[in-house]
């Protein structure tokens, strides 16, 4: 069935990969997606426990690869240019229900 934008929250709620995809593949198609988003007049939600799960992940993948540069720089600075809202994390009770790796998003989606 055939549903259009006009009948959603104008929010949307990126999870982890999506957001370090974007900030990293600069041509593919989670920014694309992010960007198309804004431009319909979505807002985007970017919750703490989003950045607090990048931050491990990049500080695992940064000794992995023994990078010389951090890469959580490159992550803030690509949120830093989103049109985004900054939450705290939202009640956990929210996100019962859902796979438990994504509850903080389910929570956060309901919540915001």
């Amino acid at each position: 069935m055939h549903h259009t934008l006009t009948a959603l929250q104008r929010r949307v709620v990126p999870d982890t990969n999506v957001l370090l995809d974007a900030a990293f593949v600069a041509d593919g198609l989670a920014r694309q997606s992010i960007e198309l988003l804004a431009s319909l007049g979505f807002t985007t939600i970017l919750c703490e426990t989003v950045e607090i799960e990048a931050a491990r992940i990049l500080g695992r993948l940064r000794i992995k690869l023994g990078l010389s540069f951090d890469p959580f720089t490159i992550f803030t600075h690509y949120l830093g240019t989103l049109t985004g809202l900054r939450v705290p994390p939202a009640a956990p009770a929210l996100g019962h229900g859902v796979n438990k790796a994504d509850q903080h998003l389910a929570a956060a989606a309901r919540c915001y």
